[in-house]
């Protein structure tokens, strides 16, 4: 019967391939950052990396056994390990240097940040603040615009006035004129000149011409019954005749007063009303300048409030515009520190593994199980072995008893 062949057991990898291959693995992450020193500002030369990387395995030496729980090296290999660690060492601080970048533009930035939310507040203070004088600058120009227009308004009054007053002295002047006419011809009808056949009449007509123009000057009555009175002769006039001539006497000499008095009351005002125009029209001239001061300011005013509104609005877009830069910023503080992180417990925790392995624990017999199946292959094993004695036996027996 042919020998059965010991089975593998399943599910258990020899300690030793299992070694193997995390060194292996961690080889890999050291020499993977190794590789990168031939790069950079203070790289090192392409044949100074070579030899680390080839040197590398050699230095790290054979891996420990329950016998030797130390790594024995020499100090070749100590020495090359050491300029290693010094490499990862350079690497580790590039990185925390980038960190240490990074958070120190963090902390200019959070100032920086904190200048630009200051403005941003100067710059709504500055807004709130033109706000004001606009409105301030609107009520200044309302109120300029209402003098100027009661100005036009007292100057067109007091050239009304005075256009009035000049109307009414011609009127005045005009009627003493016609007053005193009306008196000399009044005169000369109430003491007629003769005719030639030696009788003194008044003419008709002029007597109705002098009626005429004291027409609104007199009473009507009072002018009827003088024009009665007048078209007698002298020598016909009764004592009724004489006292209606008497009143229109007194009417004309109490119109010609009144209209004197008129004139020297209408004339004493004209150089007022005049300068009254005068002030009017230097009122007028002042508030329109006022008025276009004021329209001046509030169009000032509200160029200054839009300034103040850009200036605002590019106040808080910066604000944003930092705020993301900021987070950008933190972002990238917190990769690094990953970075560092990773590295520190990738290539560097494996160099360290490398160069201080730990020892391998002996294994424990006592405590070792035999799976049932490897057992079962053993007994068959060992039976299997029993008959190949027998055989062995059998055979040898069948020879001496031939001889």
């Amino acid at each position: 019967m042919p020998a059965m062949k010991r089975p593998a057991v399943a599910g258990a990898p020899t300690t030793k391939r299992v070694k193997h291959d995390l060194v292996d693995e961690q080889l890999k992450e050291v020499r993977s950052v190794l590789s990168k020193r031939g790069r950079g500002a203070d790289a090192l030369a392409a044949d100074v990396v070579s030899m680390l990387l080839s040197m590398l395995p050699s230095a790290i030496g054979p891996a420990l056994t329950v016998e030797e729980s130390q790594p024995l090296r020499h100090p070749f290999q100590e020495k090359l390990l050491d300029w290693v660690a010094k490499e990862l060492h350079v690497v580790e601080a590039w990185l925390q240097a980038e960190v240490e970048a990074q958070a120190e533009f963090v902390t200019r930035a959070d100032a920086e940040r904190l200048r630009q939310e200051s403005a941003e507040s100067e710059a709504a203070a500055e807004l709130e603040t033109k706000v004001l004088l606009v409105c301030e600058a609107m009520d200044k120009f309302r109120a300029a615009k209402a003098m100027a227009a009661t100005a036009k308004t007292g100057l067109i009054a007091s050239q009304a006035a005075e256009e009035a007053a000049d109307v009414a002295l011609l009127e005045a002047d005009t009627r003493l004129t016609n007053l005193k006419d009306a008196l000399q011809a009044k005169a000369r009808l109430e003491t007629p000149i003769a005719n030639a056949e030696g009788a003194a009449e008044a003419s008709p007509k002029s007597v109705s011409a002098l009626a005429t123009s004291l027409r609104g000057l007199l009473d009507d009555s009072l002018l009827d019954a003088m024009k009665v009175s007048l078209a007698k002769q002298p020598g016909t006039r009764g004592e009724f005749d004489g006292r209606v001539l008497e009143q229109a006497q007194v009417a004309l000499d109490a119109a010609v007063t009144a209209q004197t008095d008129a004139i020297k009351a209408l004339s004493e005002g004209k150089d007022a009303r005049a300068s009254a125009v005068e002030r009017c029209k230097a009122e007028v001239v002042s508030a329109s300048d006022a008025a276009t001061s004021a329209e001046m300011a509030e169009s000032n005013a509200q160029c200054a409030k839009s300034e103040a509104e850009l200036v605002l609005k590019s106040a808080q877009s910066s604000v944003a515009r930092f705020d993301g830069d900021l987070m950008a910023a933190n972002g990238r503080v917190a990769a690094g520190e990953g970075k560092v992180e990773e590295f520190r417990t990738g290539p560097l925790a494996a160099f360290e593994a490398l160069r201080h392995p730990a020892a391998p624990k002996p294994p424990n017999v006592e405590t070792a199980v035999v799976p049932e199946k490897a057992l079962a292959w053993r007994k068959a094993e060992e039976a299997n072995a029993s008959c190949e004695l027998d055989v062995q036996a059998d055979g040898a027996e069948g020879a001496n008893k031939a001889m």
